[in-house]
């Protein structure tokens, strides 16, 4: 019996099913989960650009003095996974951190993340979030860049919104001024 094709057809299927889970991921997370807007900070402009993404930094990033405790000590020695939970601030409008853990909470508006302890850092707690890169046309991506530079530099209103579903979270837009950013581009073609 000739077990080649079996096997062949095993591995392409396999080649095939994990794309198709991670897309189907991605769009059931766009179109089903809670959309909460997350503040960006300025980024360093020397790791600002890589290929086709716009680098993102966020304000939500850094770890409350009141959830300090809230991992333990085992946290303190290397990168974790954690459940972190986000809620909107009625004042802002803008996400906010409001609890770690090390166990899954049943809130739908936890995404799984890494915190990272850097004891060079006044407040050594700072969380990285799964949703860092904002994904853009090749020709598109230098002006949004510089456009985002720019507009957090000068304290303007940038923000993502993200759609957290089932601990996983993913970037839906990018907004400048309260603008989509292919639309702030459009109306910006300088990218300023």
């Amino acid at each position: 019996m000739n077990i080649r094709l079996p096997l062949f057809l095993l591995i392409a299927l396999a080649q095939i099913s994990v794309p198709a889970y991670l897309i189907h991921r991605e769009e059931t997370t766009l179109t089903q989960g809670h959309l909460l807007k997350f503040k960006t900070a300025p980024v360093d402009p020397v790791d600002a650009l890589r290929g086709r993404y716009v680098s993102l930094s966020f304000d939500a990033a850094t770890v409350p003095h009141n959830l300090d405790g809230s991992l333990g000590d085992a946290a303190q020695k290397h990168p974790i996974p954690v459940y972190a939970t986000f809620a909107e601030d009625t004042t802002t409008g803008y996400a906010t951190l409001t609890a770690l853990s090390d166990q899954k909470p049943s809130s739908n508006n936890t995404a799984t993340l890494q915190v990272l302890f850097h004891p060079r850092y006044r407040d050594p707690r700072q969380i990285e979030l799964p949703f860092n890169r904002f994904y853009m046309e090749e020709h598109a991506a230098p002006n949004a860049e510089a456009a985002y530079r720019q507009n957090t530099s000068k304290k303007q209103d940038t923000y993502a919104l993200v759609a957290i579903y089932h601990g996983h979270a993913a970037i839906k837009d990018l907004y400048i001024g309260g603008v989509p950013i292919r639309d702030y581009l459009q109306s910006h073609p300088e990218g300023k």
